[in-house]
């Protein structure tokens, strides 16, 4: 600035903070960038710019902290106090004339935090009169009708690139990310697609964070980032070319043991929150079965033993929900050798009949075990004959059954068929078609099981549908058919006889009698 009729350096001081002033008025909060002359010296002065790095420096006649400003060579950040000396064309120090004025311009950043509205006037009573964009004065914000130092506010910002990859550094889609200032408001919240999302951010600090992952991968930590003064990206303190979360796969992995060691030859599957099957295999006893990145956070999955391994117990559904903290979730089912016998169940159902229907049971067990059946009648009545039914099974050995419409017998009851005993059941009658389920969707005359140790109407109930044979009234068709043929031919040969009879009368009348 520049007093009228005087020739004295006067300074101005930059300030890095907001701090109280003259009449309780604050200093600007900014960044020093540039100086601009061009106007007084379109006038005829020669400027001459000095700088200290002292925010409380003296005046320039008396303090030595003053140094030279030379634009493209010093450090706009050790400038916190500015003074200008103005020239004639003789070099001597200029008295600028009453009523009039001249100015340099002072370009200065301003921070992200602060408005037009945080300049005041500083106590030299200079008067600072912002600029928008395009150089004209905000309005309501003149300063004080004295010679005039104009600051010019910068808004300037950066394109800073985000996006999420995999550990392949693969670009994710489908994950929710938010951006944040540095008082942890949302600034934006986006779904992250092969297109990486730039943004536009002038200078301040920023957080990402994904509240959303990729199915298959775990939300990453937070990520903090800063755009410095010289509107460069920093991740860490270190400079980025971009901000890039990485997101690290989920991570299952599940075996079947006996509490100690993995087990051979058990089958297991994997059913999702509703109920669907996603997987099904059959234990080596050797290696875990993994899932990497195929299952989502946050879901809830099932593991189910569908058939288990001789003389253990099967293990109870276990069901787990899928962790995002990154490391890799173990999950073993277990089975044991204790309590490792079971019975079966056997229930029949036959529609619109009170017949028997016949089976044949087998039980593949060790040799010499027996297993006691109740629930069955003592004689029974098939195919017109009365037959002694059996009290018994024996392992390996054919045991017939006999049952009617909505009964059920047990075979070994009191718990004495050994856990993962496999066992068959074939119906030895033909006159019905058997299904395994009440809506027929399969039909079966032979049907092979495995006896679990869940005592439930499920595991251990084998529940047979049994309704007439279609094959058998396609035959019963075929007889009537043929009987109606034989009928046929009787009465054409009748009428062949009437009509041969009734041929000879009419040739020999006396003979008619």
């Amino acid at each position: 600035r520049v007093r009228p009729n005087e020739n004295s350096v006067t300074n101005l001081v930059i300030y890095d903070n907001l701090e109280q002033a003259y009449d309780n008025n604050k200093h600007f909060n900014g960044s020093f960038e540039s100086v601009d002359t061009s106007y007084a010296e379109s006038k005829g002065y020669n400027v001459k710019v000095y700088y200290s790095n002292k925010t409380n420096a003296g005046k320039f006649e008396e303090d030595n902290s003053y140094q030279e400003y030379i634009e493209g060579t010093t450090n706009k950040k050790d400038v916190k106090t500015l003074a200008f000396e103005f020239l004639d064309s003789n070099g001597n120090p200029a008295v600028i004339p009453q009523q009039s004025y001249t100015y340099v311009l002072i370009n200065m950043r301003a921070p992200n935090e602060y408005t037009f509205s945080d300049i005041a006037y500083n106590k030299c009573f200079t008067s600072w009169s912002p600029l928008n964009l395009d150089g004209e004065i905000v309005p309501g914000l003149d300063g004080l009708p004295s010679n005039t130092v104009t600051a010019q506010l910068s808004v300037e910002k950066t394109d800073v690139e985000l996006y999420v990859v995999n550990p392949e550094q693969e670009v994710l889609e489908e994950a929710i990310l938010q951006l944040l200032d540095k008082n942890g408001d949302v600034i934006d919240e986006w779904s992250t697609t092969d297109e990486n999302k730039i943004m536009s951010l002038p200078i301040g600090d920023y957080t990402l964070r994904q509240i959303k992952p990729t199915n298959g991968y775990i939300i990453s930590t937070e990520l903090p980032f800063t755009v410095n003064d010289n509107f460069e990206v920093t991740v860490n303190d270190q400079p980025a070319n971009a901000v890039v979360m990485e997101n690290d796969y989920t991570k299952v992995s599940i075996d079947l043991t006996d509490g100690v060691i993995s087990l051979e030859g058990g089958t297991l599957a994997l059913f999702d929150e509703d109920g669907n099957k996603i997987d099904e295999w059959v234990t080596d006893g050797a290696t875990r079965h993994e899932y990497e990145r195929q299952l989502i956070v946050g879901k809830t999955y099932t593991i189910k033993q569908l058939e288990g391994i001789k003389d253990y117990n099967i293990s109870d559904d276990v069901t787990f929900v899928v962790s995002g903290d990154g490391n890799v979730q173990k999950i073993d089912l277990i089975n044991s050798k204790e309590d490792n016998k079971t019975y079966l169940t056997i229930k029949n159902y036959v529609v619109d009949s009170g017949d028997y229907i016949k089976y044949k049971v087998i039980i593949y067990g060790t040799d010499n075990e027996t297993y006691d059946i109740s629930g069955q009648d003592k004689n029974v009545v098939y195919n017109e004959q009365t037959i002694p039914t059996e009290d018994k099974c024996y392992a390996g050995k054919e045991c017939y059954i006999y049952l009617k419409n909505d009964q059920t017998i047990t075979i070994g009851y009191d718990d004495q068929i050994k856990v993962g005993t496999r066992y068959s059941i074939t119906k030895e009658e033909d006159k019905y078609s058997t299904y395994i389920d009440e809506n027929r969707n399969e039909a079966s005359n032979f049907i092979e099981k495995q006896a679990t140790n869940r005592h439930d109407s499920v595991t251990n109930t084998t529940e047979l549908y049994n309704i007439v044979s279609k094959v058998k009234i396609q035959q019963s068709s075929k007889n009537v058919s043929k009987i109606l043929l034989v009928v046929s031919l009787l009465l054409a040969g009748s009428i062949l006889y009437i009509l041969i009879k009734l041929e000879e009368v009419r040739k020999n009348p006396e003979n008619a009698n």
